[in-house]
């Protein structure tokens, strides 16, 4: 219904409109609608004009900001971060180099793997482990803590466990062989 009646009205404001561009036609008078429609769409030609210079200065942004010298700028602050990030790794080419300099680099490995079981043996030994690993917490993921932890209680119990030589020990509970 109401679409009917903005027909309606657009075409009784078309017809009032010819009739006015007629009669002005037909008695030379200049105030013709075809005047205030062409001074109209010159002035909305003008401002789409406009809009699209804007656009196109707006769109213009890469040629101001020279686009190969953004890549060049990410790429120069990029890479010293990710050579920061990475340098854990040269850790193992320094460790590898030098056991490569011996005669017998496997036995560099067992020397690590020997100094590593040390330090974990004194750190749980001596309780330390607690405090090295209530600091370390906070840059650990807590799953690698967890399991960091619980390898720590296993081996603090290894190390608080004795060793049977065949000796009885005082506390030693088994039945003597006689």
């Amino acid at each position: 219904m109401r679409k009917q009646y903005i027909l309606i009205a657009f075409c009784a404001v078309f017809v009032f409109t010819f009739v006015w561009e007629y009669t002005c036609l037909e008695h030379g008078w200049p105030n013709k609608p075809s005047k205030f429609f062409k001074i109209g769409s010159e002035f909305i030609q003008e401002q789409w004009e406009n809009l699209g210079y804007l656009f196109a200065k707006i769109s213009a942004l890469f040629t101001w900001i020279k686009l190969e010298k953004v890549f060049q700028a990410l790429s120069d602050l990029l890479e010293p971060l990710v050579e920061i990030i990475l340098s854990p790794v040269y850790f193992i080419k320094g460790y590898v180099d030098t056991a490569n300099l011996y005669d017998h680099p496997y036995m560099v490995g067992i020397g690590s793997f020997v100094l590593l079981m040390g330090i974990g043996y004194v750190l749980t030994r001596f309780g330390i482990h607690s405090k090295v690993w209530k600091v370390a917490k906070i840059w650990i993921p807590e799953w690698l803590y967890s399991r960091v932890q619980q390898s720590l209680v296993t081996l603090k119990y290894i190390a608080e466990t004795p060793i049977y030589c065949g000796l009885p020990d005082e506390g030693d509970t088994r039945r003597k062989e006689e």
